[in-house]
């Protein structure tokens, strides 16, 4: 698989996790990354690859991903986790500070969970 096809394979499948696993929506998911919805679409159908800018915001999203797999047993508790009051993130919930475009607390706070740091 040549490179360009395995980003738009991994883009995709990214936007996808956000959608089904965290349940943002398209939309959400644009206003998260700092794109429009039809850029969203685009991304879907692997029209065309993420640009830069886009491309952080995107490998954030794999961060999280990859950081609530390793906090927690099972899907349905990571998923409370998400829609919970977290007291390291001020009784906020994650989902509330990614609907804000704000991914770095919610990395921030896993990594501390996966680290040991607040045991």
């Amino acid at each position: 698989m040549c490179p360009i096809a395995a980003e738009l394979r991994a883009t995709e499948a990214t936007v996808e996790w956000a959608h089904d696993r965290l349940g943002l929506s398209y939309g959400e998911i644009g206003d998260l990354l700092g794109a429009t919805r039809r850029t969203v679409s685009r991304w879907r159908s692997r029209e065309f690859a993420p640009s830069r800018r886009h491309r952080e915001g995107i490998e954030k999203l794999r961060v999280l991903r990859h950081l609530l797999d390793l906090v927690f047993e099972d899907e349905e508790t990571a998923t409370a986790w998400l829609y919970g009051s977290v007291p390291m993130l001020d009784g906020r919930s994650p989902i509330t500070l990614l609907r804000r475009g704000e991914v770095d607390p919610v990395i921030e706070t896993l990594a501390g969970l996966e680290s040991g740091a607040y045991a």
